[in-house]
């Protein structure tokens, strides 16, 4: 049953002939310190690998997650609407990249790419940090209520 279908070599899968060859949307920005975008760097690896570049489509204006999931999301729709699409991204960062995919509406699943062990606590801080600040309103709440306690268990001293 493997052979059943033309391999589509660029992402080792079978496909019905009639299947719509699967499209690279490769997302980021050139930051300052940073030779080329994101972007140009994962479409370059990508052919690197074989990928021919009419199957990648670059978004290379976003400089945070929210951006990318927005413009990314946004060349998807021209492409075809109803897309679905997966999101490659750090190992570490899938839970953070999941939250603002379904609050921005983008329709995706998330997987986690490797990560150096060399970057997993920093990334890990990073993102904890990162996904409190974007629940910094019920976390707000949350400390006004505990600080009403503390400030009389201290006040009646």
């Amino acid at each position: 049953m493997g052979g059943a279908y033309p391999l589509d070599e660029a992402v080792g899968r079978r496909y019905p002939p009639d299947t719509d060859p699967v499209t690279f949307v490769v997302s980021g920005g050139q930051g300052d310190d940073e030779v080329v975008s994101e972007a140009d760097a994962m479409a370059d690896y990508l052919r690197a690998r074989g990928v021919s570049s009419d199957r990648i489509v670059r978004e290379d204006r976003s400089v945070n997650t929210r951006q990318n999931l927005h413009f990314s999301g946004a060349l998807m729709e021209r492409a075809g609407p109803g897309h679905r699409a997966t999101v490659v991204t750090s190992g570490f960062h899938v839970y953070r990249t999941t939250l603002l995919a379904r609050r921005a509406g983008v329709p995706v699943d998330v997987i986690g790419a490797p990560t150096s062990p060399a970057y997993w606590l920093s990334a890990t801080l990073r993102e904890f940090a990162a996904v409190l600040w974007l629940d910094r309103l019920p976390l707000a709440g949350l400390s006004l209520l505990l600080a009403v306690p503390v400030a009389t268990a201290v006040f009646e001293r």
